[in-house]
């Protein structure tokens, strides 16, 4: 009986180890779809000769690399648990260079993104990780909209926090969809993974902060990131 109770629990390790793994390398696969796409999208364009400034082409290109390998080192460091080293990021700046990101992944949306935020708010932060969650939502927002829209970006003080929130004007989701939204593997999206928000989640939990969503009225959703902020 005692063997038999040992080989149980022998399987049942050997079964969540698989189980992380599969969920490490979904999530892999999804977040660093986006990069990937861009280099190739690239790459092929250089070996067509249709770039202008191949200088500024082969820039993008080192800089979408260097973003795939963040990602992956990120979600290694969730499957390992460890230090998260932080530093004090203006919102206002960090929010340009997100949009940057975005604009080169989706090109052809239909929606538009607007920022909102106070030039002197400041927050201790992975500014990179905090890039990366802030991409994903923005990214969410414009495939919720595929006829159009805004996606506003705003960020304010809110006691001794920063919030950032990213609202979109889609279609909205049922309470039921909503309070399972950050669930590994629950997608409302065809041919979606399920992952994105749960590895949002996870990233922002291992800064020190937190996200949440809501329903947006008349329409859409908002999810608020918030983040200790660096006091005067």
């Amino acid at each position: 009986m005692a063997r038999d109770l040992a080989a149980r629990e022998r399987a049942l390790m050997e079964a969540e180890k698989r189980a992380s793994l599969g969920l490490l390398a979904a999530g892999i696969a999804h977040q660093i779809n986006n990069p990937i796409g861009v280099i190739l999208g690239y790459a092929r364009l250089l070996e067509e000769g249709r770039v202008s400034d191949p200088a500024a082409a082969l820039r993008i290109l080192h800089d979408e690399a260097g973003e795939a390998k963040r990602i992956v080192e990120t979600l290694l460091a969730l499957a390992r648990p460890g230090r998260v080293s932080v530093e004090e990021v203006p919102v206002a700046g960090l929010l340009a260079e997100t949009l940057g990101h975005v604009s080169r992944y989706h090109r052809d949306a239909r929606g538009e993104v607007r920022t909102e935020c106070p030039p002197d708010l400041v927050v201790r932060t992975d500014p990179k990780k905090l890039q990366q969650v802030l991409t994903n939502l923005i990214i969410n927002g414009l495939e919720a909209m595929p006829s159009g829209g805004d996606v506003t970006v705003s960020a304010q003080r809110r006691g001794a926090s920063v919030v950032v929130e990213v609202a979109d004007e889609g279609p909205g989701l049922s309470k039921e969809d909503m309070e399972r939204l950050f669930d590994p593997y629950f997608t409302t999206k065809k041919g979606g993974t399920g992952l994105g928000l749960a590895i949002t989640q996870e990233i922002v939990r291992a800064l020190g902060g937190s996200v949440e969503a809501r329903a947006r009225e008349p329409r859409g959703c908002v999810f608020s990131v918030v983040l200790p902020e660096v006091q005067p």
